[in-house]
């Protein structure tokens, strides 16, 4: 890989490896011997091999990106010297255990989640967030962009507001999932596209079918009920060419 910030002395002015990259071999042939030379003098310097099994500096936890610390005699963030041990350093050895020990305190911390422990977030699902509606799961990216912590007050006040639209908990799958169209012994296809009022929202049938089919087992009264709601709208029998056509009234 290459070194874009290290720093040579190349006919006595010092650049970096991104120039010697990008600018002062623009012109040198593959092959040639010039490139042989180049490679000879300046390979140690400005290309790294990397690990095979990366030094994670927060194993279990999310990088504080903004925070500084003093790393090899610089003052850098915390998210540079993640990246640097990520792509430098292999798991396991010296440089990469002293490291974590040295800078883990610091660097690393318990991201926020919106969801506890065995509860799953319902990605189909939208909430008002900072004057527009964000989908349930750009909530992990928001939390770790912005460093927000597990127990701390904008943690909390996020898992309030959205938790019970955008957590639930997944059913046993050994039992029977809830089908939408499945109508006494009878499977009917979900009418995907069309739109109908669910949870608060306009979702297409697709999209309720889902939510049942994760949520709610069949026997269940929340199953049944979706069912007398929503099985008139979204659910038909699709055209069968090889068969005779015949009329069938949908019942529950």
């Amino acid at each position: 890989m290459q070194d874009f910030d290290n720093e040579i002395e190349f006919e006595g002015e010092i650049i970096s490896c991104l120039q010697l990259h990008t600018v002062r071999t623009s012109d040198i042939a593959q092959g040639s011997d010039q490139c042989g030379s180049m490679r000879s003098q300046y390979a140690d310097n400005c290309c790294y091999d990397t690990p095979d099994t990366p030094c994670v500096l927060c194993a279990q936890g999310a990088v504080r990106k903004d925070t500084s610390v003093e790393f090899d005699g610089e003052t850098e963030t915390c998210e540079v010297v993640a990246n640097f041990l990520a792509n430098r350093a292999s798991n396991g050895t010296e440089d990469c255990s002293s490291s974590i020990a040295d800078f883990g305190e610091y660097c690393c911390f318990e991201k926020c989640s919106l969801c506890g422990e065995g509860e799953s977030v319902d990605w189909d699902s939208f909430v008002p967030f900072k004057e527009e509606e964000v989908s349930c799961g750009s909530f992990d990216w928001y939390f770790t962009s912005n460093s927000v912590e597990m127990g701390t007050g904008d943690c909390t006040d996020l898992q309030q507001a959205f938790t019970q639209t955008c957590c639930y908990t997944q059913i046993d799958y050994s039992m029977t999932s809830c089908s939408l169209c499945k109508l006494g012994d009878i499977w009917y296809d979900v009418d995907g596209d069309v739109e109908v009022f669910y949870d608060g929202s306009n979702k297409t049938c697709a999209e309720v079918s889902n939510s049942l089919f994760r949520k709610y087992e069949d026997e269940n009264g929340f199953c049944n009920a979706a069912k007398t709601e929503y099985s008139e709208s979204c659910c038909f029998e699709k055209c069968d060419l090889c068969q005779v056509s015949v009329q069938i009234e949908i019942e529950v």
